[in-house]
Formats: C-alpha cells, structure tokens, sequence
C-alpha cells in the first residue's frame, strides 16, 4: 500500500495529481477514500490489512498543482531490498515523470520496529501534499499491538493507492486428509487435523492467514521464526 500523508488537507489539488501520476495521468474520477480522523475499528484495521482494497482518493476538482521545484518523498518503512522499498522506487518513475513540473522523487527507507520507526517519522510530517509512506500489513498490525512505541494513526492518513494481496497455501495430503477435489470435505478434513503453520513475527503478513482459517473454522498452531533468521524458512522445517 501506499499512503499519501495528507490528513490535515492543506494540499488537495496536490494529493489528485499524485494519484493521476501514479496512474501514468489517465485517471479521471477516483473513489472516495476514508478522511478525517475516524474511529476505525479493529475488524476495519485487520481487514484493511488483509486485503488492501482499491485506489483510493477523495475526489477532487482540476486544480493547477505545479510541483516544479518541490522534491516528494517516498518514505520506506522498512530497509532496502525489500517487497515495500521495491513497490515504492516501482512508482519513483511515474511520479517524477507524470506530475507537473517534474519534481525530484526521492525514496527514503526508514527501517525499524516492523516499519513502527518508519510510520511515526511520516506521522509528523506535514500534510502538504509531498509525503508519501509505503506499507505493509505489519504497519496495521503494528498500530493494533505496538503499545506505547506507536506514535501515528492511519485514520488520520488519506490512501493514494491500495493493492489487493493474493496468497497461496499449501498442506500436505498425506498428513491432513486434503484431496483437492471437494473443498468443503477438504475444510473438514483441516479443522481436524493437527496444523502447524510458520509465521515471520507477531505483526507480519502472515497474520492474514490466520484470519483465514478462522473464518474456515480451524486454526494452526503459530510456529515463529528464530529472532536471528532473516526469512521465514526456519519457522517452516
């Protein structure tokens, strides 16, 4: 996801221009997004999480935005080479060739606290239209359970653009009874079976599975990765 840091709405013509660049300038009517510093609940949180959702801006008139001059920044939460730091410089390009003006778009990856570090530095930015963050579900996630070190409010955060995030499971049939050849005769063979499933940390991705199989009716025993493991590999052996 990526979020445009304009909640105190003193840019709007600037926030439309961003969104039409990062449609290579062809989008014409955008979907009303969330604004103002509403009371989101949990399941609103979790769900934004889990499924990202569309491109979405608060509507807005023409304007003459002219960002000559100005420099954007792309702020990463997390540090460089990941899925977050690669999805923000995919866009460096089409901001910086399709808003007018052409301004400079810098990417700028602020690592820490599952993107809490990152999330906290855009939060006290100005709502000027020339901030934007990209994040992950650990970055909903984080502000659900990181406590008193969490410093922003995503309710107060107006979304530029959304993706939906697609996931594949995989279990083996010789040790759950799966076919897959009935799904529902599948899904009562995994409510009960003895599950384990591998997860990064508390606050990652994975989370979203677990929505999943609680929705199916089951839910697998959480193995995390080892503190010093830098993927998720030792958390599946």
């Amino acid at each position: 996801m990526v979020f445009g840091n304009l909640f105190r709405d003193k840019n709007k013509d600037l926030s439309k221009k961003i969104a039409e660049a990062i449609l290579c300038n062809k989008a014409k009517s955008l979907p009303a997004a969330v604004t103002g510093r509403h009371n989101m609940s949990v399941r609103k949180l979790m769900a934004a999480a889990a499924l990202g959702g569309g491109l979405a801006l608060a509507p807005i008139a023409a304007s003459a935005a002219d960002f000559s001059g100005k420099t954007v920044t792309i702020i990463v939460p997390f540090k460089e080479g990941g899925g977050a730091s690669r999805y923000g410089r995919t866009f460096q390009p089409f901001l910086a060739k399709y808003l007018p003006g052409k301004p400079k778009i810098v990417v700028l990856n602020k690592p820490g606290g599952s993107s809490i570090l990152g999330a906290n530095y855009f939060q006290k930015q100005k709502g000027d239209g020339l901030t934007l963050l990209t994040c992950s579900t650990s970055t909903m996630t984080s502000f659900l359970f990181g406590g008193s070190k969490v410093k922003y409010d995503p309710n107060s955060w107006r979304v530029a653009i959304a993706n939906p995030l697609g996931t594949a499971f995989y279990a083996r049939s010789d040790q759950t009874g799966i076919t897959g050849k009935n799904a529902k005769k599948d899904v009562e063979a995994l409510r009960k079976a003895n599950l384990v499933f591998g997860a990064k940390n508390k606050t990652s991705a994975e989370l979203r599975a677990f929505l999943a199989f609680d929705i199916l009716g089951f839910f697998p025993k959480p193995v995390l990765a080892s503190p010093q493991a830098s993927n998720v590999k030792l958390s599946c052996v």
